[in-house]
C-alpha cells in the first residue's frame, strides 16, 4: 500500500482531553510526526472548552476523548457534531472502549486511535486519512446536492431549485413592494421530433431551447426545466406586468432564431404563459398554475406570442 501523501500545509488540531498524562502523550506524538505532518495544536480539557474554541475558529480535526468531566461516551461526538456538523473527528479511546469508538464512527467520527498504541506515525496517518476521507465525503455530498437540483440534460435548475428561488424572490418582493413574473413554457412538437428523428434529436432540441432561453434573460432571473417539454422562468424584479409578456415574446423569438441557426431538422418553437406577483397570486403554486393556464390560452390563439399579443392577453387574463 502506498504511503499517505503529505498535506501541503500545517493542520489545525483541537485536542480535547482532560487527563494530563494522556494529553502529553498525544501532543508528543504529534510533535514527533511534525516532519511529515506539521500541526498547530490547541488543547481543551472539557466539552465547554472545546465549544469555546470551535466557536472562535475552525479546525481541520478534533482529537476527542470520550470520557470528559462534562461529557461521556458517544454523547461527546453528538455534541461536537451539533456544534460543527462538518467537523472532522478522530476519537481517542482506551483498550476497553473500542466498542464506543466504533459507535462514535457510526455517529460521524471519521476514525479512532487506541491510546495504548499512540505513536507519531500512527497519529499522523490517522489524521491525514480522516481529513481526506471527510473532505471526499463532503465533496461527494455537495455534488449529489447539486445534481439533485439540476436537470441532467440541460444543466438548468430543476423544479425543486426553481421553487426555492421563487419563494425567496416572492418574500423579497413582498418586503420591497415590487413585481415579479413567472413564465411557463412548453416546447411545441417535441413528441413529433422524437418520433420522426429520434430521442437524440429531441435532446438536442431541448438543449437548444435551454441555451436560447438562458441568453434572453438577465443574470438575476432563473430559467429552469421541469421535465419533458416544460420550462419555466422566474423574472425578478420587473417594472410592470406588461414587461413579463414582452420578455416572453423575446424568448419565443430567440428559440425560433436558434432553431434556424443550428439547422434543426424540425423548426423549434415554444408556447408560453405568464403570471405576475402580486396580481395573479401570492405564492409559487398559485403563480405557476396561472402561468400554465395562460400558456394554454396562448396555444389556443394559434399564434406565436409576440409582445403586443402578450400585452393584451396578460391584461385580459389579469382581469378574469
Amino acid at each position: 500500500m502506498s504511503a499517505e501523501p503529505e498535506l501541503a500545509r500545517p493542520i489545525d488540531v483541537l485536542l480535547v482531553e482532560d487527563t494530563p498524562q494522556d494529553a502529553w502523550l498525544i501532543i508528543e506524538a504529534l510533535h514527533q510526526s511534525a516532519a511529515t505532518l506539521p500541526v498547530i495544536i490547541e488543547k481543551a480539557s472539557t466539552l465547554a472548552d472545546a465549544a469555546a474554541w470551535l466557536q472562535k475558529r475552525s479546525f481541520d480535526a478534533v482529537l476527542l476523548d470520550l470520557h470528559l468531566p462534562d461529557g461521556r461516551g458517544v454523547e461527546c461526538v453528538r455534541y461536537i457534531k451539533w456544534l460543527v456538523p462538518n467537523q472532522t473527528i478522530v476519537v481517542c479511546t482506551g483498550l476497553s472502549d473500542e466498542e464506543s469508538a466504533l459507535l462514535a464512527m457510526e455517529l460521524g467520527a471519521q476514525d479512532y486511535i487506541v491510546k495504548a498504541d499512540i505513536s507519531g506515525p500512527l497519529v499522523a496517518r490517522t489524521l491525514q486519512r480522516a481529513i481526506r476521507r471527510d473532505s471526499l465525503l463532503h465533496a461527494s455530498e455537495a455534488k449529489l446536492r447539486e445534481q439533485s437540483l439540476k436537470d441532467p440534460l440541460t444543466g438548468l435548475p430543476n423544479r425543486a431549485l426553481f421553487v426555492d428561488r421563487a419563494a425567496m424572490a416572492i418574500a423579497r418582493a413582498k418586503r420591497e413592494g415590487s413585481i415579479l413574473g413567472i413564465c411557463w413554457l412548453d416546447v411545441d412538437g417535441l413528441k413529433a421530433i422524437n418520433d420522426t428523428h429520434g430521442h437524440s434529436a429531441g435532446d438536442t432540441a431541448l438543449k437548444t431551447v435551454a441555451k436560447a432561453l438562458t441568453r434572453t434573460v438577465r443574470g438575476s432571473d432563473t430559467i429552469a426545466r421541469f421535465g419533458g417539454d416544460e420550462f419555466a422562468a422566474l423574472l425578478a424584479p420587473i417594472g410592470t406586468t406588461v414587461d413579463a409578456g414582452t420578455i416572453v415574446g423575446r424568448m419565443t423569438s430567440a428559440v425560433r432564431r436558434a432553431s434556424q441557426n443550428d439547422g434543426h431538422p424540425s423548426a423549434l418553437s415554444v408556447s408560453g404563459g405568464v403570471s405576475c406577483f402580486p396580481r395573479d397570486g401570492t405564492d409559487i403554486d398559485e403563480l405557476l398554475h396561472r402561468a400554465d393556464m395562460n400558456m394554454y390560452a396562448a396555444k389556443a390563439c394559434r399564434t406565436a406570442p409576440a409582445s403586443g399579443v402578450w400585452s393584451r392577453l396578460i391584461g385580459r387574463l389579469g382581469r378574469d
